[in-house]
């Protein structure tokens, strides 16, 4: 099934294709700001009026008969000066596209990713700590990212990677060392690169550990551990993954080793000051990169050369990282040594998410991971709830610094996002419940007010809307669009008695509206990941 835009689009791009001077011309089919003009806005005739050498109402009257020969869903096609149309969709074809969609309870999402496979790499936080808010909101969008290419039937792949290579877990058994010491009575000072996280001291009190044990046998501990508790907090935020890579065991001694004969082999690499160095700077980079330092210790960027051509020996159509704002800048670095390795950097995309800040009682929430002091994921989660941090979390565009009120998470107010939506498909739930099997009339013909009809519209080109969400790595606009279904939704509540039992026809035609609404509702939170009850 095609959605309402995407049948006005297919319509206006063949009109387009019968004047030769217009390939490659978009649509330009939008949704109007405002619906009282219609349900869709053209402004194609501005566009090419001067490459068509015509007046554009000539062409716009021109269009409006081509929509409505080969639109017979199309109730008017309306031109308005200086050369626009404003489209609207019969009422007979909304209502029998909201019968079916409501009879087979599904809004039907195109399988547009059949037989394509998609690798997405999210959250992969340094096992050194526990995860703090900002690494959440990373595994809120990768997961949501997923659950997006799920539902257009992609086949996916969740992966986190373990950087446990390099001197960072070294470091944190040396730092779980001196809190043993500490522990025990000893006054210590930690060096400026040790951890100093509280959650050391809650590790320094395990009794299977001691303060005899080796640096390394205390690494390992603390690796394991923390692994632990971040796949616990991942878990408590409804996320699980298919795949766990440590980067100790893609990035071998002979895997970098076959690492540098392939850039050898290109005549990409070079010997300065004892370390050995890749041509980046001739790929895109600023400057040539380090893989093997002059001690001979490989560098974590040669380490991540060996992790992608294993995703790539791995097959993938396509692969997605997520990784936070401090990686920016180190985005080039690796599709430059990817092309240098012979892959196909087109395969690969890197999504950037910014800061999260924490506010209580208007004050931000003061935090310092340098000074191992920050608030968990798990805390957060403990005290808001997961559906407030999952939905909280994609109320702004990934690449904006976030704002998360802790008051307004937990309020019951329609300042709560979620909570506003969710009371929303309460609503909807309680309407249905109370008319019962009371209400089963034809409503084949019948009329819809405009309030109706702009809400059965919206929903149906929901799905349209989630393509285009999917396309643009946008999960966020999710939220914006079931906050707004919600509040048109409560307006028509207020305004519009659904069930009447003096016109049992008009009250069954609103049931199977209220019937598409909370499908729809029910939908995008399932998409989200966040509850959507019935009852609250």
């Amino acid at each position: 099934m095609k959605f309402p835009k995407k049948l006005c689009e297919d319509t206006v791009l063949e009109y387009i294709r019968t004047k030769t001077p217009l390939s490659g011309v978009p649509a330009g089919v939008e949704l109007p700001p405002n619906t009282d003009l219609g349900d869709l806005a053209i402004a194609l005739p501005l566009r090419i009026a001067k490459k068509l050498q015509k007046n554009p109402m000539e062409i716009a009257q021109d269009l409006a008969e081509y929509l409505l020969s080969n639109r017979p869903e199309l109730e008017a096609v309306e031109v308005a000066k200086p050369g626009f149309l404003n489209c609207r969709f019969s009422d007979r074809y909304l209502i029998k596209e909201m019968l079916r969609i409501v009879d087979a309870d599904s809004l039907e999402l195109p399988q547009i990713g059949q037989d394509s496979s998609i690798l997405i790499e999210f959250v992969s936080a340094n096992p050194t700590g526990p995860l703090h808010v900002g690494h959440g909101r990373g595994a809120i969008y990768g997961d949501v990212l997923a659950r997006l290419f799920q539902a257009f039937g992609y086949r996916v792949e969740k992966e986190y990677y373990v950087n446990d290579g390099g001197s960072q877990i070294e470091r944190l058994g040396r730092s779980l060392k001196l809190r043993l010491k500490e522990e025990a009575g000893a006054t210590v000072d930690f060096e400026s690169e040790l951890y100093k996280g509280k959650y050391l001291k809650k590790l320094a009190r395990r009794p299977e550990i001691d303060v005899s044990m080796s640096v390394e046998e205390l690494a390992k501990f603390s690796k394991k551990e923390i692994l632990s508790w971040i796949f616990d907090s991942l878990k408590k935020s409804r996320i699980e993954f298919d795949n766990t890579v440590f980067e100790s065991e893609v990035a071998s001694r002979s895997k970098i080793e076959r690492i540098i004969e392939k850039l050898a082999a290109v005549d990409l690499v070079y010997e300065k000051e004892e370390a050995l160095f890749l041509k980046t700077s001739s790929l895109g980079d600023d400057k040539d990169r380090v893989l093997i330092r002059g001690n001979g210790e490989p560098t974590y960027f040669i380490n991540d050369l060996a992790y992608h051509l294993n995703k790539f020996d791995r097959g993938y159509d396509r692969m997605i990282n997520v990784w936070g704002h401090d990686h920016h800048g180190y985005q080039q670095r690796l599709l430059s040594g990817m092309e240098a390795l012979g892959c196909e950097k087109s395969r690969l995309e890197i999504k950037l998410y910014q800061l999260v800040d924490l506010y209580r009682a208007g004050e931000p929430v003061k935090m310092s991971t340098r000074a191992g002091e920050f608030v968990t994921l798990d805390e957060l989660l403990e005290e808001v709830g997961a559906d407030a941090v999952r939905f909280n979390f994609l109320t702004k565009n990934h690449n904006s610094p976030l704002d998360f009120d802790i008051d307004v998470a937990t309020s019951r107010t329609e300042e709560n996002p979620v909570y506003y939506v969710q009371y929303a498909h309460t609503r909807l739930a309680s309407i249905l419940r109370k008319a019962g099997s009371d209400f089963e009339n034809s409503v084949v013909g019948s009329e819809l007010s405009k309030a109706s009809h702009d809400l059965v519209f919206k929903t149906l080109c929901f799905p349209g809307f989630l393509e285009d969400v999917l396309k643009g790595r946008e999960p966020h606009k999710i939220t914006f669009w079931l906050r707004e279904l919600a509040s048109k939704f409560h307006t028509f509540y207020v305004e519009h008695r659904v069930i009447n039992y003096e016109d049992e026809e008009l009250t069954t035609l609103r049931l199977k509206l209220v019937e598409l609404l909370k499908l729809t509702l029910k939908t995008g939170l399932n998409l989200l990941d966040v509850r959507a009850p019935d009852k609250m």
